[in-house]
This record gives C-alpha cells, structure tokens and sequence, in this order.
C-alpha cells in the first residue's frame, strides 16, 4: 500500500512542479515579447521620423503620436529603372594568379616549416 502512496504523491508533485515551471515560462516569454514588440515600435516610429525628415514619406499621426497615414514618395528627379549585372565566381588556389589577377601583389609566409620561419615569399 505505501508503494501506490509513493506513486500517487510523486504524480501529483511532478504534476504541480510541470504546471509551476510551464506557467513562469509562458508568463515569462508573454513578458519578453511584450518588451521586444515595444522596442520595435519605438524603433519603427524612429524611422517614420527620418523618413519624414529626410522628405521621402508624408505621415499623418494621431494624437498620441502614433503614425496612422504613411505615404513614401520617390526623391525628385527620380526615375523607375532596373539593373542588371552578371558574375562568375571561380576558386584560384594560387594566390599570386589571384593577386596578379586582381592587380595586386600577394605575401605568402610559410609557419609550418621551422626551416622557414620568418621568410616570406612575394
């Protein structure tokens, strides 16, 4: 009988302890979101500000401050256009054909070989 005792109470503890730590979690991560969702409004609103500052957006706020109208507007003089470019990447495992190929010049030293140490090779 006392081995169903010790089930029964070991149950109920971790069943209160589970409960216990599932809920400061949950309070917690609720507390932290909150904090982080603030940040990023303050942090929004501060870019609503220089984007009106630097005239590339008109806003309408309400009374608390809070932007309630964006409308972004391209600088004068500006025109809609596209670019368009290409690249191809290639590995060079020589460093002075890479150095030479970008038109500059490469210094390899040598580490591993006691010999060596302090040479360099240009």
């Amino acid at each position: 009988m006392e081995w169903i005792i010790g089930i029964v109470t070991g149950l109920i503890s971790g069943l209160v302890t589970g409960t216990l730590t599932c809920w400061y979690f949950y309070w917690r991560s609720g507390k932290d979101l909150k904090q982080e969702a603030e940040n990023l409004r303050q942090l929004n609103i501060l870019i609503i500000h220089a984007l009106v500052q630097a005239r590339l957006a008109e806003v309408n706020f309400d009374s608390k401050g809070k932007p309630i109208g964006l409308v972004y507007r391209l600088p004068e003089g500006a025109t809609s256009g596209s670019i368009s470019g290409s690249a191809t990447p290639e590995v060079l495992h020589n460093p002075h054909a890479a150095s030479a190929r970008l038109g500059g010049s490469a210094t390899v030293e040598v580490l591993n070989n006691p010999q060596n140490q302090g040479q360099t090779d240009s």
